[in-house]
């Protein structure tokens, strides 16, 4: 009982220091942890969708050559299939749907 006497006394002497180090660490959190949280999780998941969205045919029609593509019917469906196993070995995406999403995933979370 007397320990805890003696720290109640101590907070009550030390209120100021105490609650200047608990907004200095809040602030510290805010601004630096939490944005390398969101930034590392907007990074991988970000990533995952654009090698997703490199799977699909739709989406990756941008990566056939001329030889081909015909106007009408698009990609060969044979090209298709083994440029799409391809890129699921690979786990490659085109930057510019990575871009995309990783904007995305920070403007949704606020940064």
């Amino acid at each position: 009982m007397k320990t805890i006497n003696k720290i109640i006394q101590y907070v009550k002497d030390n209120y100021k220091v105490i609650l200047f180090i608990l907004c200095v660490v809040g602030i510290f959190y805010w601004y630096e942890i939490r944005p390398s949280i969101i930034r590392s999780g907007c990074y991988n998941q970000a990533k995952d969708q654009a090698i997703e969205k490199g799977k699909t045919e739709d989406s990756a029609t941008y990566l056939f050559d001329r030889e081909h593509w015909d106007p009408k019917n698009g990609p060969e469906p044979a090209y298709i299939n083994e440029h799409l196993t391809i890129i699921s070995k690979n786990n490659s995406f085109n930057s510019n749907d990575y871009n995309t999403y990783y904007k995305w995933c920070l403007e949704s979370k606020g940064l």
